[in-house]
C-alpha cells in the first residue's frame, strides 16, 4: 500500500515597483517684498510691482491656472533699536505677495529672470513635477505585481508546490512623484536643472498551495 501526503499552506508575498519619467512642468514661488511709511504706501507699491510681475509671466504665455496668489500679507515694522527714542513704535509697514506660477520644464529660467527683472524679490526653491501622475502610477503598480509574481515563482519551484491563483492582493502604498535625479540642463537665462521624477508602489500578495 502507498501512502501520498498533499501539504497545503497560504503563501505570503510582497512586490515592490518603481516607474520615472522626466518631469514635464515645473513650480516656482515669486514674492515681491516692499516697505513703506504707511500700510496704504506699501500696498500700492507691492501691488505695483507684482502686477508687472503678472504681466511678464503673460508675456511668456504662461496663462489660466499657471498663475496663482499663493499669499499676500501685511505687518508692521518695530523699531528694535535699543537706544532709539521711537523703540517699540510702529516705524513702517511690510507688504509681501507671493505668485505661484507653473510652466512648462523649458521656460523655468526665463520666468525667473523675467520675474526677477520686473521686480520680485524672493524666489523660491523650483519644484519640478508631472502634469499627469496616473501612467506612472500603474507602471509603477505593474512592476510591483509582476515582482510579487516572479517571487512567488522562485518559492513555488523550490518547493516543488503548485500555486492557486491570488485570492488576496492588497495595495500597500504609492508614493507620489518624486525628483530622485538631476538629468538635463535648461540652458534659457538662469540655468535650470531638471531632475528625473520617481513613483514606488508596494503590494502584498496572499497565493494558497499544495505539494504532493
Amino acid at each position: 500500500m502507498s501512502h501520498t501526503s498533499d501539504v497545503r499552506g497560504t503563501l505570503k508575498l510582497h512586490g515592490e515597483g518603481s516607474a520615472s519619467a522626466r518631469p514635464d512642468v515645473a513650480e516656482l514661488d515669486l514674492g515681491v517684498v516692499t516697505e513703506a511709511k504707511t500700510a496704504g504706501g506699501a500696498m500700492q507699491d507691492n501691488a505695483l510691482r507684482m502686477t508687472r510681475v503678472i504681466g511678464e509671466m503673460k508675456a511668456l504665455g504662461i496663462l489660466g491656472d499657471g498663475l496663482q496668489t499663493a499669499g499676500i500679507s501685511l505687518m508692521p515694522v518695530y523699531d528694535n533699536e535699543e537706544k532709539s527714542p521711537t523703540r517699540g513704535q510702529i516705524i513702517a509697514y511690510r507688504a509681501e505677495d507671493t505668485l505661484r506660477v507653473r510652466c512648462d520644464i523649458e521656460q523655468t529660467g526665463a520666468a525667473l529672470d523675467a520675474g526677477i527683472a520686473a521686480g520680485a524679490n524672493i524666489a523660491s526653491g523650483v519644484r519640478f513635477a508631472l502634469k499627469n501622475e496616473v501612467p506612472l502610477r500603474e507602471k509603477a503598480l505593474a512592476a510591483a505585481v509582476e515582482d510579487a509574481q516572479r517571487a512567488a515563482r522562485v518559492v513555488a519551484k523550490a518547493l516543488g508546490a503548485k500555486l492557486q491563483p491570488p485570492h488576496l492582493i492588497e495595495i500597500v502604498s504609492t508614493s507620489g512623484a518624486s525628483v530622485t535625479r538631476m538629468s538635463k540642463s535648461i540652458e534659457v537665462g538662469t540655468p535650470v536643472e531638471a531632475g528625473t521624477v520617481s513613483v514606488r508602489a508596494s503590494i502584498a500578495v496572499e497565493r494558497h498551495y499544495h505539494v504532493e
